[in-house]
Formats: structure tokens, sequence, C-alpha cells
């Protein structure tokens, strides 16, 4: 997968950042489109359900194809799916609008392999991660213009597993 610089901010705080390799056939579209929903913890827990939660958009399905153009990524800390029925509230703006769909994963680690020093250029979900699949494919959402689309996520299924 194609990586992206997301600064890592504690006390779950975000910015939402573009990637270093735009894709070369979005760059010149408009980038008014606004995607927002929840990330929900479906899945077992690795640990004690507080880590850091990763929300990217992809101009292709990350699953199928290992060199997915990443549109936007946000990177997430201190986030607490301790408690059941959590439910954390995320909010991508800027992504170029476009009649294709666009794939939406959340990967949420509670084992401690996201780092200080994290790098996208080196990083994959690693075993134990939680990612969000939905019968058994990336969520799609189609973001062809700049009216707000809603998309709920839920980390169903152990990386690895």
């Amino acid at each position: 997968m194609k990586r992206c610089l997301v600064p890592i901010v504690f006390g779950a705080l975000a910015l939402s950042t573009a990637c270093v390799e735009p894709c070369d056939a979005l760059k010149d579209l408009p980038t008014g489109g606004l995607l927002g929903g929840s990330v929900s913890l479906a899945g077992p827990l690795q640990e004690d359900g507080r880590g850091t939660l990763m929300v990217t958009v992809f101009a292709e399905d990350p699953l199928a194809n290992n060199d997915a153009c990443c549109i936007h990524s946000l990177m997430y800390h201190d986030v607490d799916y301790s408690q059941p029925a959590e439910r954390f509230i995320y909010e991508v703006a800027e992504i170029p609008e476009r009649p294709e769909a666009y794939w939406v994963m959340a990967v949420f680690d509670d084992d401690g392999t996201f780092t200080d020093d994290f790098n996208f250029d080196d990083y994959a979900p690693m075993d134990g991660d939680l990612f969000s699949i939905h019968d058994g494919e990336t969520p799609v959402i189609e973001i062809s213009d700049d009216t707000p689309r809603e998309l709920d996520l839920e980390l169903t299924h152990l990386w690895g597993s």
C-alpha cells in the first residue's frame, strides 16, 4: 500500500493528512468530499482495549492491491475500547470528488505495535491488529460531490487470523 504521513497526536486527536504519493489520476479533481462516521468494536481484543486507531481512505481496495493509493489517513492515540459499545467518531475532509467508489479501512492496535517513531513506509497491519471488513470486503463509499457522507465502520477481524 502507498503510505501516508500523518502527525501522531496524543489524546485521541488527529489531523486528516493527504498521502505523500498522491494518486496522479485524482490530483486535478475538486477536493470538497467529506466523510464522517464512527468506528465501533465488534471483534476480540488482544490486550486491554486501549490503543491506536487509524482510519484510511484508499482509491482502490487495499486487501486486493498492496499498492492501493492512499488518499487520506488519520491516526488517533489513546483510543479506549475497553468498555462494550464504545464508538469513536472520525472525519476525513478534502477527499477528491469522483464517480468511482473509495475504500475505507480502520485498523486498531491495542498491543503496542504502533510507536512514537511510526513510519508509514514500513507499516502494514500486524498480527493481532483489528481491522474493519464487512462480508469479507473492505467497506466502500462513493464521494462524487461535496455532500457530506457517513460511513460507520466495525473492527471485526484480527489481522493474521
